[in-house]
């Protein structure tokens, strides 16, 4: 708060909605002016704040919304932010823009993690293979899989339609595991086909720092009687972009 009074000029509003939640009003700025002031406090609070003789780093997730852009609304302005500031913690990002119709995306991604867990239970999820060829023979060597979700009122899903939801809410290992049984388990048959064939997974940054995966890809493999060798775990560039600091 003391960081916040310091930075706040004689034509600008602080206020405090509770614990760490505070509200700044920006007269005259734009969405560009307002995004960089919010990094700059962003920069000062994570070189440290003194609180009783000990230097504190601290971080910042903000939103930002527009009036009259966004709404002429002052409670639809404060909850337009939250809906900002919710997306930028997603990706990491110290501030976020309100974008016109996030909010709706917002329910959406709500009632997609709600269905998730008896999307599993049903079999909803579905395992589709992209194969992959060698440029030299002109011979398919392996295959990638790709998760699809079969939702029975919204329609099938492609992954960026529910996976970084599901990431963002926590349960991304429950989809990776499934997805890892899954492709193991058709390696499996094409090796009692006499076709050896790889298979690649895609796993997240939030899947390498499960302590328990390596055991369990291990018990899959061994289950299915797949070679190691055989299996692909990737990580895509975008997840680490989005988590530079951590990846670092």
């Amino acid at each position: 708060a003391g960081v916040l009074r310091n930075r706040v000029g004689a034509d600008q509003l602080l206020g405090h909605f509770g614990s760490d939640e505070f509200l700044v009003v920006l007269p005259g700025c734009d969405a560009a002016q307002a995004t960089q002031w919010v990094e700059h406090l962003a920069e000062q609070l994570r070189a440290g704040v003194r609180v009783g003789g000990a230097n504190v780093s601290l971080q910042v997730a903000a939103g930002v919304a527009l009036f009259p852009e966004h709404s002429r609304d002052a409670a639809e302005l404060c909850r337009r932010a939250s809906s900002a500031r919710t997306d930028a913690r997603g990706t990491h990002a110290p501030v976020g823009v309100y974008a016109l119709g996030q909010e709706e995306r917002g329910l959406r991604q709500i009632r997609i993690v709600g269905d998730f867990a008896q999307a599993l239970k049903n079999q909803e999820l579905r395992l589709n293979l992209q194969p992959k060829v060698s440029c030299q023979t002109r011979e398919i060597y392996g295959a990638e899989a790709l998760v699809r979700w079969q939702h029975p009122e919204l329609g099938l899903l492609a992954p960026g339609a529910f996976v970084p939801a599901i990431e963002q809410a926590g349960g991304i290992q429950h989809l990776t595991r499934w997805v890892i049984r899954e492709a193991v388990s058709r390696c499996g048959a094409w090796r009692e086909q006499g076709v050896p064939l790889t298979i690649a997974v895609n796993v997240s940054v939030d899947d390498l720092v499960e302590e328990y995966l390596p055991y369990y890809v291990l018990d899959v493999v061994k289950q299915h009687r797949v070679e190691p060798k055989l299996v692909t775990l990737e990580i895509t560039e975008s997840m680490f972009l989005n988590d530079t600091p951590g990846v670092l």
